[in-house]
């Protein structure tokens, strides 16, 4: 599962996107990733948030749409 971003302002010359990713791992495990960039651009950064059970990894991505969506990002679910 994956939610999609965008911050689109504008005045301050800003197109962001961010992507959070919940996927599993080969040894059972999930993991939770985040990418972000230019609007139309590759991603220009990545990270891996944690791995752990599945449940413990959407409540991570929770929290981070949650700081996401307080910086302006609007999200959807992919």
């Amino acid at each position: 599962m994956a939610w999609i971003g965008q911050r689109i302002n504008p005045a301050r010359h800003q197109w962001r996107w961010y992507r959070i990713d919940v996927q599993p791992t080969l040894w059972g495990d999930w993991r939770c990733l985040v990418a972000w960039g230019r609007i139309g651009q590759a991603a220009r950064g990545q990270r891996i948030l944690g791995e752990g059970p599945v449940e413990a990894m959407h409540r991570l991505a929770e929290q981070q749409q949650h700081r996401k969506r307080q910086r302006g990002y609007v999200f959807r679910i992919e």
